[in-house]
């Protein structure tokens, strides 16, 4: 059928519901409800006693007021309307509505005459609190209530509330007109000037059950199916606190408004490009989403009068339907093409307005969430009732603003315009957000629409969502003063300390224990053999070791000699290594014989733990001096390709790093700093360092033992371990040991690689006192770039990233480079001496992660980390997630493209996906750990190589 043809179908079918809606005959006792007040019948049912569906209402009467003449009206109203007589049963299992006689309700008054003007201010706000709150009985009734607080003899406030299931904010436009009209009236003594209503809401009731079926149902719910499908049924918008596991609807409401001159430059533009206001403000209202969600496919929903039949307009009911709109923000579209965007969007759904919400979700079977609403969690408003001004002879009226207590969702914007200025609130769920977070969305968006005003043709991401100041403050925000290190190369650092406490344990590995004077004469001899086999400054040298203190002395040898050294796991897949050699471009291999000729590397080119042991080498360190700008090591993360990257890091970078934690947090030779760490990682360089540079002592884990909770536990007890850096998968585990409660000498624990929740904080102090850190950073800055001193019982979702630490800097910015407000989610980028060169031989990736800085001097760079995070109220930097496709397998960054590309590699393999998937490891209390897990489409059929 032709477009053409199904409208005029459509109108047909409309016509003969109009004529339905007109057939008012003799009804039952027990009428059907609508599909609205089925839904809000349920949700009562689920939470009897809730004052969440309310609409309450309150004017201030200045001047004579004529109570019996008020009265009066209100009776009227309700005899008028069998909505207000109307009470709904339960009827084996399902709703029904039963409309019953007029009821007596006389004005409850309440005096508050002769109280001081401080009294009766608490007064009012007390009584008008209490009438908000008070719950509605759909069982008993009756639905609308009314209260009259009498301040003096010539001022009063009159309370109003009735239940949503029998009325709506159009509704309140409805009484407002007609007790005007009454009480005009009636204090003249004349009868009801209004006409006789023609239909009732039970009509509309009936109307809309038995119209909305068959091929029109279909019509539209197919209209629906094709908008939605496939729609986030989520709205990832950051929380100030832990999602509940029920939704809840505590909120509360704070105002906004627009200049008259916005608002005249926005009703301009409107009328420019085709739109209404209302999609115009709708516009800025997803882009304000966006920038705080990341996500460009958005679903909002808004209420439509659902009142497109005149005779539906005077009755008082539950009309109001709820649509929600899915718009597209993909490709940073210009704000007028968004316009458009938004008003197909909305012209689609007012066409196809007649589906019950309720019903719309049952079709579309969606997937409940107790946690969310579904579809949508947020609601924008405009409102374009007909609430004209409450005018009743004698009196002087004032609406007054509610404070409620109640969000029907978690974000609701309402706007209204009046005398040429747009005035509204932000209702705000008080269990997710904080109102500093409701504070600066509002502010935002009354920004944002300054933006659009002044320039229409920007795109969106352009839009500013910050004033110069605002945007001058967050930048400083993560810039902390400089601390002054006199930073030198590591081994000289090293050199420095040895002489210092030649005899001190420098580093243990079981029963193998090495002096700081051992250790540096062994690192000479090894340094000395390398320069004589012709290393050249910055060449590579991979040392591809078992668990040994053999490890310490080949890294400083490796400096010494002015080289730089590559760690490598010495366990880990020998195709890996050998991958690894080759890229780094290896000129030496420092591994067991028999792994070193699995490596490609010429036989002249392999040394094996002990070489420094050889005859003839000098002890004292070499000549060759390294600069502070020289490569001190090669550290391999995963990479998207399939081929590992090489994350060049200088001397200056990781002297910084090592400098600022002595400086910030002093240890000394009495301290055992436990080290753990795979050799692969550039963890262990800082478990090594951190004791080294200080006379304190490194204490190994035995070779294979890294992750063996039990043996770490005990190990810590019997060496009286005072500082460990430990990824959180591993604290966890590590603290259900029952060692750890002879771990006393414990005073400090690091945690990184991972985010670390306060649970695990609060873990930790229910066995230790040792207080606890969590460092946040990349192997591109020096291991870590940010630190954060918990606390047990924090009050937070999770433990924040914290400040940069010393001459380091951070941003968090958009997709365009620029400073984000606080509270919206951005990319992480760092700053600062602890920046890596880049990726070696890499020059393209390195220039796509490291960019030039916008913001600091000429030359100066920023990496960009893939991380997502945003600013708290209180300052402090939440982590958020990536932005892209690497994850953290127990604290070793894995890129999942480089996984997919290896199993790409077997023939019975046509395509694969890995996902990571977080998975329970203990049953009290439940602990996850993450997971890879592969996925491939289906064979096509038998295989020739199936796999192992």
């Amino acid at each position: 059928m032709s477009d053409e043809k199904q409208s005029s179908a459509l109108e047909e079918k409309r016509a003969r519901a109009r004529a339905l809606i007109q057939q008012r005959a003799a009804k039952p006792r027990a009428l059907p409800p609508s599909f609205a007040q089925q839904r809000l019948w349920f949700l009562d049912r689920l939470e009897p006693g809730s004052h969440h569906y309310g609409i309450p209402f309150a004017v201030r009467l200045s001047g004579t007021l004529e109570r019996s003449a008020l009265e009066k009206s209100f009776q009227e109203i309700v005899q008028r309307h069998e909505s207000l007589r109307t009470t709904f049963q339960a009827r084996e299992g399902e709703a029904v509505q039963v409309v019953g006689p007029t009821p007596e309700l006389p004005l409850h008054v309440v005096d508050l005459g002769g109280l001081d003007a401080q009294e009766t201010a608490r007064r009012v706000r007390e009584l008008t609190a209490e009438d908000v709150a008070a719950p509605f009985d759909l069982e008993r009734g009756p639905l609308i209530r009314w209260k009259l607080l009498r301040l003096s003899d010539a001022e009063h406030i009159l309370l109003l509330s009735m239940h949503h299931i029998v009325s709506d904010g159009w509704s309140i436009g409805v009484f407002v007109r007609e007790l005007a009209a009454l009480y005009a009236a009636f204090l003249q003594g004349a009868p009801s000037p209004l006409p006789p209503l023609t239909v009732q809401y039970s009509d509309f009731a009936r109307w809309q059950r038995d119209w909305l079926q068959g091929d029109v149902l279909e019509e539209q719910l197919a209209y629906w199916r094709a908008h939605l499908a496939d729609a986030p049924t989520a709205l990832g918008l950051p929380t100030d606190r832990p999602r509940p596991p029920a939704q809840t609807f505590r909120g509360t409401q704070l105002p906004l408004g627009v200049s008259p001159a916005v608002t005249a430059a926005l009703n301009a533009l409107s009328r420019q490009e085709g739109a209404t206001l209302f999609m115009t403000l709708l516009a800025a209202w997803l882009v304000l989403l966006q920038r705080y969600t990341r996500q460009d496919d958005l679903v909002v929903g808004t209420p439509i009068a659902n009142r497109n039949r005149a005779e539906t307009e005077g009755l008082i009911g539950f009309f109001v339907n709820t649509l929600p709109l899915r718009t597209n923000l993909s490709g940073d579209p210009r704000f007028t093409d968004l316009m458009g965007r938004v008003r197909e969007t909305a012209l689609g759904g007012f066409a196809h307005q007649d589906v019950p919400f309720e019903k719309l979700v049952m079709d579309l079977r969606v997937k409940r969430d107790l946690s969310r609403s579904p579809l949508f969690q947020t609601m924008f408003v405009l409102q374009n009732a007909p609430l004209q001004p409450l005018a009743l002879p004698g009196l002087t009226l004032t609406n007054l603003d509610l404070e409620t207590d109640t969000a029907k969702f978690e974000l609701t914007l309402t706007l209204v315009e009046t005398s040429g200025a747009l005035t509204g609130w932000l209702e705000y769920n008080t269990d997710l957000f904080d109102a500093s977070t409701a504070h600066r969305l509002a502010r935002a968006y009354e920004r944002l629409l300054e933006g659009i005003a002044a320039d229409p043709e920007r795109r969106v991401s352009a839009l500013p969502l910050m004033d110069a100041a605002g945007r001058q403050q967050t930048l400083e925000s993560f810039h902390p003063p400089a601390v002054p290190l006199s930073p030198r190369p590591l081994h000289v650092l090293f050199e420095e300390q040895a002489r210092r406490t030649p005899d001190a344990i420098a580093v243990e590995c079981e029963d193998d224990l090495l002096t700081y004077a051992e250790l540096e004469r062994r690192a000479n001899r090894l340094a000395h053999l390398l320069l004589a086999s012709g290393l050249e400054p910055e060449e590579r040298v991979a040392l591809c070791l078992p668990r040994s203190t053999e490890v310490l002395v080949a890294m400083l040898a490796v400096m010494k000699a002015g080289g730089a050294f590559v760690p490598m796991d010495a366990g880990a897949p020998t195709q890996r290594l050998a991958l690894m050699v080759a890229e780094c471009r290896a000129r030496y291999v420092l591994a067991p014989a028999s792994l070193a000729v699995k490596l490609p590397v010429p036989p002249e080119a392999r040394l094996e733990p002990g070489a420094w042991r050889q005859e003839g080498l000098r002890e004292t360190p070499p000549a060759r001096t390294a600069h502070l700008e020289q490569l001190a090591y090669v550290v391999h993360t995963s990479g998207s390709t399939g081929v590992p990257k090489g994350v060049m890091i200088s001397h200056a970078g990781i002297a910084n790093r090592m400098l600022w934690e002595q400086h910030a947090l002093p240890i000394g030779p009495e301290d055992r700093v436990l080290q753990v760490a795979s050799f692969g990682f550039d963890a262990s360089i800082w478990e090594f360092f951190r004791a080294l540079l200080a006379g304190a002592r490194a204490v190994m884990v035995r070779d294979g033992a890294h992750q063996d909770s039990r043996y770490i536990a005990d190990l810590m007890a019997r060496r009286g371990v005072t500082q460990m850096n430990v990824v959180p998968s591993l604290l966890r585990v590590v603290l259900e040991e029952p060692r750890m409660g002879d771990c006393r000498a414990l005073r400090t624990v690091v945690c990184g690689g991972e985010a670390l929740t306060t649970d695990l904080v609060d873990r930790l102090a229910e066995h230790s006192s040792a207080t606890l850190f969590n460092f946040y950073g990349q192997t591109e800055v020096s291991i870590d770039a940010t630190w954060f001193t918990c606390a047990p019982g924090m009050a937070r979702k999770a433990v924040p990233l914290g400040q940069p630490l010393g001459n380091m800097k951070m941003h968090v910015l958009d997709v365009r480079g620029q400073p984000v407000p606080p509270g919206a989610p951005g990319e992480v980028y760092l700053g600062g001496p602890g920046l890596a060169r880049g990726y070696f031989l890499r020059p393209d990736l390195s220039a796509e992660r490291f960019v030039p800085d916008p913001f600091g001097p000429p030359g100066s760079r920023l990496f960009r980390t893939g991380d997502l995070a945003r600013q708290l109220p209180d300052g402090e930097l939440e982590f958020l997630g990536r932005g892209d496709h690497q994850v953290k397998i127990r604290g070793v960054r894995v890129e999942l493209g480089e996984i997919e590309a290896a199993l790409r590699q077997h023939p019975a393999i046509q395509d694969v996906v890995v996902l990571a998937r977080e998975q329970a490891v203990e049953p009290e209390p439940p602990a996850m750990d993450p997971r890879l897990l592969p996925l491939e489409p289906p064979p096509r059929g038998p295989s020739p190589h199936p796999l192992p």
